[in-house]
């Protein structure tokens, strides 16, 4: 049985190294250590030569053991850095250097000036790999290699590559090169919250759309996955950012709200147009409802005990008299024969609030008897002759001191 479970547990990392493994070379291209020895001048290729064993070069790279991703911004084309030093006892050479992905550049310096192929760089002498990568579009990390062949010995050949040979890899995904940043409302990673607003009536919010390129905003085109979704400009002069006015109009269905909205932005020195897409999201509640949505009761030995709940209503809506009904099977009905009325348990009354909404006030009658009762409490409303409710499922627990 151990025996068994041990042969799963091997075979669960193995899948698991495997798939890692996948994951860090699912972009990374083949190797081509023949092809950039073949492509060698005669000069360089003569110098492609084992130096003695006493006198062997190393290419030191100071590289992230675990390998970073590096975050461009997208659209925009970025410069970075990879800093070496021949650690070894002899002189290095570098014979050439083959970008293996068309979006990366690269070239070297050694000790602050341009470096030429085939010539020799010191023990101990220091120098950069300086790559330029093309601007990228969208969210996917991508691998981008560079092939890089040196007279360093310890670069052990593969069976059809070269010595000397070495790949260096750079994980890039794009950033995005717009900022979203609210004016009211709020703007998280996910895109725009309007959080939560009544259905009939809908929401709105301003956010200022900011690149981070230096040339103005000329103009922002937006489009939306939903005709209920209206965004229009604020903001009329050409500016580095722009204001947007975001306005989700009612009527909505009830519950979660979900919208894709694509903003295409237009430079003054015609910088292609750089597109954000964001994920507008809110709760359409209805015109009447309570916060929380359930209320629990517990009380040790009853006594007389107080609780509230916030009544959120549309303006204009005139409130009602509450009434408490049991819950039997599910469905209110009014008391069982063997039960007490409802409002024998409970008593409740709304408190109006200037420039507040209006609370509902529950209070545990000081007779109410011990055991355990599923009330819900219903709460009438009218506004100009619609009329409308508010259903609280009330859970009570009542035990001993």
């Amino acid at each position: 049985m151990r025996r068994a479970a041990t042969v799963l547990v091997a075979a669960a990392l193995a899948i698991c190294g495997f798939a890692a493994a996948a994951w860090l070379w699912r972009d990374r291209p083949p190797a081509t250590g023949v092809a950039i020895l073949d492509g060698l001048e005669p000069q360089l290729r003569a110098l492609h030569v084992h130096p003695p064993a006493d006198r062997e070069p190393n290419l030191a790279l100071e590289l992230p053991l675990i390998p970073e991703v590096m975050q461009v911004p997208e659209g925009t084309p970025t410069e970075g850095m990879i800093a070496f030093r021949n650690a070894g006892k002899g002189p290095l050479t570098i014979l050439a250097l083959a970008a293996l992905d068309e979006r990366i550049r690269m070239r070297v310096e050694v000790g602050g000036s341009p470096y030429t192929f085939g010539a020799p760089i010191e023990a101990g002498a220091e120098g950069e790999f300086i790559y330029e990568v093309s601007p990228l579009r969208g969210d996917r990390t991508v691998c981008l290699s560079v092939e890089v062949l040196t007279n360093d010995p310890h670069f052990i050949a593969s069976s059809s590559g070269a010595f000397g040979r070495t790949v260096i890899d750079l994980r890039v995904r794009a950033r995005s090169s717009v900022i979203v940043r609210a004016l009211d409302g709020v703007v998280t990673e996910r895109g725009i919250a309007l959080g939560s607003f009544f259905a009939s009536t809908g929401t709105e919010c301003r956010v200022e759309i900011r690149s981070l390129t230096r040339a103005p905003i000329e103009a922002v085109e937006s489009k939306v996955s939903d005709e209920r979704l209206h965004i229009e400009l604020v903001s009329s002069e050409p500016a580095p950012s722009r204001q947007l006015r975001i306005a989700l109009l009612g009527p909505l269905p009830e519950g979660r709200v979900s919208l894709d909205v694509e903003l295409a932005l237009h430079f003054s020195d015609g910088t292609p147009s750089a597109i954000k897409s964001l994920f507008v999201f809110g709760s359409a509640e209805p015109d009447l409802y309570f916060s929380p949505r359930t209320l629990m009761i517990h009380s040790r030995g009853g006594g007389d005990r107080r609780w509230k709940v916030a009544i959120l209503a549309r303006p204009g809506i005139e409130i009602g008299v509450p009434e408490v009904l049991w819950v039997t099977a599910g469905s209110p009905s009014t008391a069982p024969a063997s039960q007490p009325a409802a409002d024998e348990l409970i008593e409740t009354q709304v408190l109006s609030r200037p420039g507040s909404d209006p609370q509902l006030e529950i209070r545990l009658r000081p007779s109410a008897l011990q055991g355990i009762a599923s009330l819900e409490l219903v709460l009438p409303a009218t506004q100009a002759g619609r009329r409308m409710e508010a259903r609280l499922p009330i859970m009570i627990h009542i035990s001993k001191m």
